[in-house]
């Protein structure tokens, strides 16, 4: 591939890497979390982004081709960084009432999954395994090993010895 394909590949990469993201965010997967004004903003740039794209290299890059090869590569790669840079800086800039939405989403899922990591019956759960693997004896390191076996086989998570050793052989003597 000569130098010249590769910032005309750059910058369609790059424009076909804005319209998988506002597909994605279009999508009846985040129907949920896409507010209908900010879908209709997402519409209304997807259907211009390839067209502004195509005519920008239509009159301004493309009539260099013949005569002046590398200004129309400098002016693909010039896109390529425009659009990355556009990219960069409208992520961390204001968020949209959408990405309000699903931060909350995931804030609001955070505090469901802590709460139920705290729950009364998890706990006892936990107990009951190291009870178990306690009664068979074994150095911390092997007693560790097996409970965390059978917490993962109980799909919870996986704790480190001196959680389970010193935090939780506490809980079961008082």
């Amino acid at each position: 591939m000569s130098e010249s394909s590769d910032c005309k590949a750059g910058a369609l990469t790059m424009l076909d890497y804005l319209e998988k993201m506002a597909l994605g965010a279009l999508s009846p997967k985040a129907e949920k979390v896409v507010t209908p004004a900010d879908r209709a903003r997402l519409e209304a740039a997807l259907t211009r982004l390839r067209p502004a794209f195509d005519e920008l290299a239509k009159w301004f890059i493309e009539p260099l081709r013949q005569t002046k090869p590398s200004r129309a590569d400098y002016g693909y790669e010039q896109i390529h960084h425009f659009i990355a840079a556009a990219v960069s800086i409208s992520s961390m800039g204001t968020m949209s009432d959408s990405a309000q939405k699903l931060a909350e989403f995931e804030k609001l899922g955070r505090a469901r999954d802590r709460r139920a990591a705290n729950s009364p019956q998890r706990r006892e759960r936990q107990l009951s395994i190291l009870r178990a693997e306690l009664a068979k004896g074994g150095s911390r390191r092997e007693i560790t090993d097996r409970v965390n076996i059978r917490l993962e086989a109980d799909k919870l998570p996986r704790r480190d010895e001196k959680t389970i050793m010193d935090r939780w052989v506490k809980k079961l003597s008082t």
